[in-house]
């Protein structure tokens, strides 16, 4: 399946639904005893307080506008303007978003939830692996929202997600679901692989990159980043225990280093298996190893079959990531791997990801 990132212009589409009712009339005389009615208070005792949800969070909603200016040849250039969400994560004016809402953007505009509106603003860092960017605004005492405990996160849990859908005038849209799946992974077009995604039901539609999906506490699980191309009811935000991290660091240095291992690999399969002649019947097969990396260095090479890190068991590339993630560069691993039909183990020095 595949998977698009929520474009930054929203194309606002008019559409109409024919709403049908039960025609039948009811009969003349009532041969069953009906149930007795319950109050409004008995049948909506079960429901989340979506409205009490949306007062708290939305003051923090912000709206954000780019500018990209493109050459289109002959000397002349185009302006492409895309817009998205933000939310604000820190009082004195920190608001978090979505990388590809400002990536290349000559200037960013923010509009906050009490309307006041901030041209030019500051990127803090960006950050293309976890698709996430802080801005800043000169503005204080801002409303704020806070970042939920990712290890309390539950799937069926009622979310909320705010944002600019369609860039619709008159204030966010509210949309409501459940936690559908944790721990996702999905590839993104230009190639990044998003791991730790929380996958939900609640409406995400263009506009609401960058918003905040949070759960009735008021906080926030994840930053809303994707939907399917394919499905109706999937989108993915990036996790709370992504999230906050990656912002953080961004705050303190700008921007996020990560470890790198120096090798392309693919899930072991049976078929695989049997076409390479692999002894391993489950792990990651090293395709290729980079000149000088890590992982050279320490005498891994092509036709390697990973199986563990530092005792932690990968039989996938996300679960590779995530499990390296954990550490940062300079750290050493312990890496399993399956050479030959002997189990191998070697030390490895992680080094730090390139960037482009």
């Amino acid at each position: 399946m595949r998977y698009r990132l929520l474009p930054l212009l929203a194309l606002i589409l008019a559409g109409c639904q024919l709403l049908s009712g039960n025609g039948a009339s009811s009969p003349a005389v009532q041969t069953a005893t009906p149930p007795p009615a319950r109050s409004l208070d008995q049948s909506s005792a079960a429901l989340p307080d979506i409205e009490s949800v949306a007062a708290r969070v939305a003051p923090a909603v912000v709206h954000v506008r780019s500018r990209v200016v493109q050459s289109s040849g002959f000397r002349q250039a185009s302006v492409q303007e895309g817009t998205g969400t933000g939310v604000v994560i820190d009082a004195d004016g920190v608001i978090l978003t979505n990388n590809h809402v400002v990536q290349g953007a000559s200037s960013i505009t923010v509009t906050l939830a009490d309307e006041r509106v901030f041209e030019n603003v500051e990127v803090v860092g960006r950050d293309a692996l976890s698709d996430l960017a802080v801005l800043r605004v000169p503005a204080k005492n801002l409303p704020s929202v806070p970042f939920a405990d990712p290890a309390r996160l539950r799937v069926g849990q009622w979310v909320v997600a705010i944002g600019n859908a369609l860039d619709l005038p008159g204030g966010p849209t509210v949309t409501v679901g459940v936690i559908s799946a944790l721990g996702r992974t999905i590839d993104e077009p230009n190639g990044v692989t998003l791991v730790d995604l929380v996958q939900t039901d609640a409406a995400i539609n263009p506009g609401n990159s960058g918003g905040p999906l949070v759960n009735l506490a008021g906080e926030i699980v994840g930053i809303n980043a994707a939907v399917s191309a394919q499905a109706e009811g999937i989108g993915f935000a990036v996790s709370a225990g992504v999230a906050q991290p990656v912002a953080r660091e961004l705050l303190s240095t700008g921007r996020v280093v990560y470890p790198y291992l120096g090798v392309n690999v693919t899930e072991v399969t049976p078929s695989l298996a049997a076409q390479e002649g692999l002894t391993e019947r489950s792990g990651l097969l090293v395709e290729s190893v980079v000149a000088g990396g890590p992982a050279a260095r320490a005498g891994l090479r092509a036709l390697d079959v990973i199986t563990a890190i530092n005792g932690a068991t990968v039989k996938t590339e996300p679960e590779l990531l995530r499990t390296l993630r954990q550490h940062k560069p300079g750290e050493q691993v312990r890496v399993e791997y399956g050479r030959s039909g002997r189990r191998e183990t070697a030390t490895v020095t992680l080094g730090e990801f390139p960037t482009a």
